[in-house]
């Protein structure tokens, strides 16, 4: 075997190592985690009503400085009369009034101690309404969970999956309020909670968001959430760089009352997603992948009419120096 056939017989062999191990690298999936967060029927219950003093406020601070004594002037009104309607005294019944007779006895005849009435009691009914207890805001039947599956690594120029779901969970209607104190635990009564999904109608929606990733769907991404129906989105992202990189996803509530009424929002779930971006050996995945395959070919074809002798060749090589190494002990 000459010495160019044994360089040519080398130079495939070597290519064709370092075709493969771009090939590994480019090939092997992404690192992908999945985590789950249990969320209780409350946490889907209906947001209480928000007051309209704040919005008030808000809205002063907005007008003009004109516009804003006025209205300033009109609010200190109408709590100065709240005020003075509070303060006054409850009107009295129109009862018949009767002025007290002092009877004059007989002289001489003997007087007698009346006897002591003792003091009247009132009884007083409380009603059931009266006693302090938790407000219960309507809430669906059924317990959920959020599901979220992404990858921790991503190869620039590759593409993955993140995969948001919000899944049923076993529950019933029915919940037992329990309260412990000092060591002892009390059970009330059964609580029958109002189903949220007979008076609402119910909407989830996502959004995922990211500086340094390229999201196939961004913005708001709004789906009907339905009675024993799970809620899936799912988004392909790209690195456009290699670094470390940050999601934010969100997923809000929208209750929309099915007769009219104010619509309410609350935020259910917030997470902010690292993943890691990287490169195979400085090159991005579909161009390491293009110069694994390239380089496999041109390696199996340079060293393929060689392989045999350049094997033999070493393959004596590495004899002589073991019978070499031999030979001198």
């Amino acid at each position: 075997m000459s010495p160019l056939r044994r360089i040519v017989a080398f130079i495939g062999f070597v290519m064709l190592l370092i075709s493969f191990m771009f090939l590994f690298e480019s090939l092997w999936p992404a690192q992908r985690t999945v985590e789950v967060q249990p969320l209780t029927p409350g946490d889907l219950s209906l947001p209480a009503p928000q007051s309209a003093v704040p919005g008030a406020l808000l809205t002063m601070l907005l007008v003009p400085p004109r516009r804003r004594a006025r209205l300033a002037l009109a609010l200190l009104i109408v709590i100065a009369l709240a005020v003075a309607c509070a303060g006054a005294p409850p009107p009295q019944s129109a009862e018949p009034t009767f002025e007290a007779v002092e009877a004059t006895s007989a002289p001489g005849a003997p007087s007698e101690p009346e006897p002591t009435q003792p003091p009247a009691v009132t009884a007083t009914a409380i009603s059931p309404s009266s006693t302090l207890a938790p407000a219960v805001m309507p809430q669906p039947p059924e317990s959920r969970a959020v599901e979220i599956d992404y990858p921790l690594t991503l190869r620039v120029g590759d593409s993955e999956v993140i995969r948001l779901a919000l899944v049923i969970a076993d529950d019933g209607t029915y919940l037992t309020p329990t309260a412990e104190s000092g060591g002892r635990v009390a059970t009330g009564d059964r609580v029958e909670i109002p189903n949220l999904y007979n008076t609402h109608t119910i909407t989830a929606t996502a959004r995922l968001d990211s500086v340094g990733l390229t999201i196939d769907r961004p913005g708001d991404w709004e789906q009907p959430l339905l009675p024993g129906d799970n809620v899936v989105w799912r988004w392909t992202i790209a690195a456009d760089e290699a670094g470390r990189q940050k999601a934010n996803v969100i997923i809000r509530l929208r209750f929309i009352p099915k007769e009219g009424g104010d619509i309410r929002e609350r935020e259910l779930w917030a997470r902010t997603l690292t993943i890691e971006s990287t490169t195979v050996f400085g090159l991005p995945g579909p161009l390491a992948t293009a110069f694994g395959a390239v380089g496999s070919v041109l390696g199996t074809v340079l060293g393929f009419p060689f392989a045999d002798k350049l094997y033999a060749w070493l393959w004596s090589k590495i004899k002589r120096m073991l019978v070499g190494g031999k030979t001198s002990e």
